[in-house]
Parts: C-alpha cells; structure tokens; sequence
C-alpha cells in the first residue's frame, strides 16, 4: 500500500467515526476510533495530520462520554500536532482550539478556555468568512463562555450572530435550523438570550 493509499484509508475510517458520532453512537464511535488511531500510527506515523484528526475526534467523544481527563489530553495531543504539522491558522487547528475552548469551559476553566475560543475564532473569521457554521459554533461557544462568565451585555451580539448564521446557511425551512444540528452546537442558547432580555428588563 502507498502512502497516498494509507492517508486515504485513515481519511475514510475517520468518516465512517463521524458518520457514528453524528448518529449519537458515541461509544460505537470511540471504539473504532481507537482502532482507527492505533492504524494511522503504524501506516502514517504520530505526527500525521490524519493521525491527529483521530485524536481529535476521540477527545470530542471522550467529552461526550464525560471523560474530561481523557477528552482533554487528547484534545491537547491533537492540537499540538496539527501546530506543528499544519500550522497556528488552520482549519484544523482551529478545530481543534475551539475544542479545547469548549472543553475547558464545561470544566470550570473558564479564563483558561477564553484564549483558545478568542484564537478559534479569528482563525475562522479570517479563512472562513463571518458567514460559515463553523464560525457560527465558535461564535456560540464564545457567548456561552461569556455568560458562564457573567457577562450577559458581551454574550447577546456572539449568540444573536450564531444564531442568525445558521438561520441564513441552513434556512428557515430546514429541519435543523432550529434543532439537532443548532443546538448541537449550541444548547440552550434560547435560555440565555431570555435570561439576558430578563436582566435588561428589569435593571
């Protein structure tokens, strides 16, 4: 096997991980990521760009899963890689800062989580446009962590824009606009824009 052949092997079996995770098999999905990493280590190496997607997506399940610990030197293991491979204004670099953004803020950690969402989305604003759903999602984050933060006046614009993103990419018509694919991302956005306008109201 060649290596372009490798690298298109690995590509697929971690679609077929996201396919699972999409579907909400998380430990289906972590299962044959493992599989997947324990491969892409032998076939492409540790440093590989596709060996570090596995690893990103085991972290995204692991915190899924609630293994933050897990979840979280993964995320780690994965960003370093693709700093090193792919360089600080990827794609997937991004990625996987947002990651380590959102896993922090569900920790707890919520001043250390705030670089690595601040970097996620200057990356994504500036290769990806203001209009992406990736965007939309660090968008998201940032407003959630905002408001896990206290700061209800500085969440509002980062959630009204997630939201009116993913309203315009997906439309209003379509079934996930406002469902699995938007709260996926974004949980509860609805409740924190109402807590705010509450606050606002009657301040």
């Amino acid at each position: 096997m060649t290596s372009e052949e490798a690298e298109q092997q690995i590509h697929t079996l971690n679609q077929q991980v996201a396919e699972l995770e999409d579907q909400g098999k998380s430990a289906e999905a972590l299962e044959l990521a493992r599989r997947v990493y324990e491969r892409a280590c032998r076939v492409l190496g540790d440093n590989h760009p596709e060996t570090a997607t596995t690893m990103n997506r085991m972290g995204s399940l692991l915190h899924d899963l609630g293994d933050v610990a897990g979840a979280r030197s993964c995320l780690e293991q994965a960003l370093n890689v693709r700093r090193q491979v792919l360089g600080d204004d990827h794609p997937d670099t991004a990625a996987s800062l947002d990651g380590m953004g959102w896993l922090l803020e569900n920790m707890g950690e919520l001043d250390e989580a705030l670089p690595y969402l601040e970097h996620a989305l200057a990356i994504r604003h500036s290769l990806l446009g203001d209009d992406h759903t990736d965007t939309a999602t660090t968008l998201c984050h940032m407003g959630w962590l905002l408001r896990d933060m206290g700061n209800l006046a500085e969440a509002q614009p980062y959630l009204e824009k997630a939201w009116k993103i993913r309203r315009c990419v997906l439309g209003e018509e379509h079934a996930d606009s406002a469902s699995s694919l938007y709260y996926r991302s974004c949980p509860a956005m609805f409740a924190v824009l109402s807590s705010y306008f509450v606050t606002s109201l009657f301040s």
